[in-house]
């Protein structure tokens, strides 16, 4: 049983795993502080957890979802009978959800994807500018890596300064062929570790030409770390993003 319970953890994206973690360890402070067992989950305490954290907390229903998603994960995993879903069947718990959810509406998102037509100005703003040529080949070469890669922030650049082989990118990991170049990704939000494909396309902002250019003008020596920035850094999220918006 502890074999499985192994095993289901890791059928999980390790970004959303940390996540149900976070829950769980939300949900257990909650019904320690109000002096209930953990076990078995009580529906009445989910319920008192979702008003405590909607009233008192001020978190969005979405939120409250997620950390819902993570406790019925946990309570299906530790408990021997447990009893049905708590997020996808039980009608008080999802009625509670949809209450919370038309109390406060959804607040429109107004960040803007990056369209083709904003990377095509980014990159022809980028052209023009005075950055030596290494700095550009990094930046035009990330930017179309995130838009015909479909990648997320977090999965091409460090969070920190500092590099952790178990989870940046590494030179080991690009691999060019005729025409495509594979980069496995040691973690995605979705699939956990993958390889990505990146074609060649022949257009005036090919990714593909982008990623061989740079991988020519990249900094030579010991360092395995793939995107490093001119202070021979390895590239994060904040300074990619710093350079981003002056660039838009």
């Amino acid at each position: 049983l502890q074999s499985a319970k192994r095993y289901l953890s890791a059928g999980l994206a390790p970004s959303m795993f940390k996540s149900y973690t976070f829950a769980w360890h939300k949900f257990a402070k909650f019904c320690s502080f109000h002096r209930t067992p953990l076990f078995p989950v009580l529906v009445s305490m989910v319920v008192a957890f979702i008003t405590h954290c909607f009233d008192n907390l001020n978190l969005s229903p979405s939120y409250i979802r997620s950390l819902v998603a993570g406790i019925n994960f946990f309570s299906l995993l530790h408990q021997p009978s447990p009893t049905r879903s708590l997020f996808s069947n039980n009608p008080v718990i999802k009625l509670l959800l949809k209450g919370i959810h038309n109390t406060r509406p959804t607040t429109p998102d107004f960040r803007k994807p990056i369209t083709f037509p904003i990377l095509v100005d980014l990159l022809s703003t980028l052209s023009r500018s005075s950055y030596s040529p290494y700095f550009k080949s990094l930046l035009s070469n990330t930017f179309l890596l995130a838009f015909y890669g479909l990648l997320r922030l977090g999965e091409f650049t460090s969070p920190n300064n500092t590099f952790n082989s178990s989870r940046d990118l590494a030179v080991s990991e690009l691999s060019f062929h005729s025409d495509f170049y594979s980069l496995s990704l040691k973690h995605s939000k979705t699939k956990g570790a993958c390889t990505i494909i990146v074609a060649c396309n022949n257009g005036p902002f090919c990714p593909y030409l982008a990623m061989f250019k740079f991988a020519l003008l990249r900094h030579k020596g010991s360092l395995p770390i793939l995107f490093l920035t001119p202070e021979g850094c390895i590239m994060s999220a904040s300074w990619f993003l710093k350079h981003l918006r002056l660039l838009l």
